[in-house]
């Protein structure tokens, strides 16, 4: 690669560099950030507003290395004018969660980088349309149409990570089988300061870390976009769910900035952010949306533009999904009455989504023991968006061309896991919470 950064470096010396891509995603997105937004609110909607653009650049028919000069180049000058205007530079505040989500992460590159790609959609889907980028320098060189290439690797499917993988390995100067797999890098980061952000108590973040990070699990790091698709539904039901409640402008941005990511990452991730923010809308959010605001925002359409642009070029291109090409109306209705589907449907339901299903059950038992919990907008647009995400779920094997028991088989697990992201926030407000006020509590002592 003649452009590599530098080209003259071998691979492993090459690979000191990539670090100043990774803060160039997110120190370019500050360049759009929104004014009155927390330190750490700034930074997570930065990452989504850096990773948009970065995506833009490619779409809009920048060759690849143009697209990590720009990343690079607007990275350093929004330091540049950060220092200039503040006269520091700006970091998260090192206390006791940030070092915490720093370690998790240290972890998570550990794991990234000690695993090749293995698993069948990652190698052949994401990272497939990262190798194409990478050889042909240009996604408007790429023939997406090619019968070979379009047989098993859903042409049609966002490019998020393909694009983030193929300007990782133009950095390095080669592909191969594990270093692409840098490009997960950005997403972990956007999640671990998303986390950062929660406007949760360090003893209520810790707990949604473990049990996320639990229930997902290998493919946070295998490179499947399942994990980071519950992840970041997880953060967009929390922070919508926060700005019902407060109407705070940062946690509407935080929500907004997962929505969008959502519509970039898969297919599913467009039905996904539609789900949470129809249940948003149904839970009063329509009285708080400031429509108007958002619209005249320069961010909004930078995040709303990668999924905008890749719509259009697909379109033009003639690129649709497999179940859209072979959808046939007579088979979800044969299927809706047929009792050996939903028997063999349920099989997997019982024993491959056990935990989704058995939350959902103790949020909606608290929801009939408690009326406080009932009124509760959070938990009230949680429950909305798991049943609509659920119904999105049952609709796509109703309507699938593929033999139900092998479709099942291969992606009903990594399917539901969203539902586990979604349904996690209602569990953690209906936790009981001390509420008892220990300075009026000695004032009460003092006065027997």
């Amino acid at each position: 690669m003649t452009y590599a950064i530098p080209f003259w470096m071998p691979p492993p010396a090459r690979m000191g560099f990539y670090p100043l891509l990774l803060v160039g995603y997110f120190a370019l997105g500050s360049l759009f950030a929104p004014a009155g937004l927390t330190r750490a609110q700034t930074f997570f909607v930065s990452g989504a507003l850096g990773i948009s653009l970065a995506q833009m650049f490619v779409f809009c028919g920048a060759p690849l290395w143009a697209s990590v000069w720009m990343v690079l180049l607007g990275g350093f000058w929004a330091w540049i004018k950060s220092y200039r205007d503040t006269h520091k530079f700006v970091f998260l505040k090192p206390d006791i969660r940030a070092l915490g989500l720093w370690a998790l992460s240290a972890w998570m590159i550990f794991m990234v980088l000690m695993e090749n790609i293995l698993g069948h959609d990652a190698f052949h889907i994401w990272f497939r349309a990262g190798l194409k980028l990478f050889e042909a320098g240009n996604l408007f060189l790429i023939d997406w149409k090619d019968p070979v290439f379009a047989s098993y690797s859903h042409p049609d499917y966002p490019k998020l990570l393909g694009i983030l993988s193929a300007q990782a390995s133009w950095v390095l100067g080669l592909w191969n089988d594990r270093w692409p797999k840098l490009g997960i890098f950005p997403l972990l980061a956007f999640v671990q300061t998303g986390f950062y952000a929660l406007p949760y108590s360090n003893r209520k973040t810790w707990a949604a870390c473990f049990l996320l990070f639990a229930g997902v699990g290998y493919l946070l790091w295998n490179g499947y976009l399942d994990g980071y698709l519950a992840l970041t539904a997880f953060l967009a039901v929390v922070f919508l769910g926060h700005f019902l409640r407060s109407a705070e402008s940062g946690s509407l941005w935080c929500g907004i900035s997962s929505l969008a990511l959502l519509t970039q990452m898969k297919n599913e991730g467009l039905f996904l952010a539609c789900a949470v923010f129809a249940a948003f809308w149904a839970s009063k959010g329509r009285r708080f949306f400031p429509l108007i605001p958002l619209l005249k925002a320069p961010a909004f359409w930078i995040l709303a533009a990668p999924f905008m642009l890749w719509t259009v070029l697909k379109t033009y291109w003639g690129l649709q999904s497999d179940m859209s090409q072979n959808f046939v109306l007579a088979t979800p209705l044969a299927r809706v009455v047929d009792p050996d589907f939903w028997s063999l449907f349920w099989h997997h339901v019982s024993t491959r989504a056990p935990l989704p299903l058995a939350l959902f059950g103790i949020v909606l038992g608290a929801c009939c023991f408690r009326s406080q919990t009932r009124k509760d907008p959070v938990i009230r647009m949680t429950l909305i968006s798991f049943v609509l995400y659920a119904c999105f779920i049952v609709a796509t094997y109703l309507s699938t061309f593929w033999m139900v028991k092998s479709h099942l088989e291969s992606s009903f697990w990594r399917f539901v896991l969203p539902l586990y992201g979604i349904i996690l926030p209602a569990l953690l407000e209906i936790i009981p919470r001390r509420t008892v006020d220990t300075g009026n509590r000695q004032k009460l002592k003092k006065q027997n």
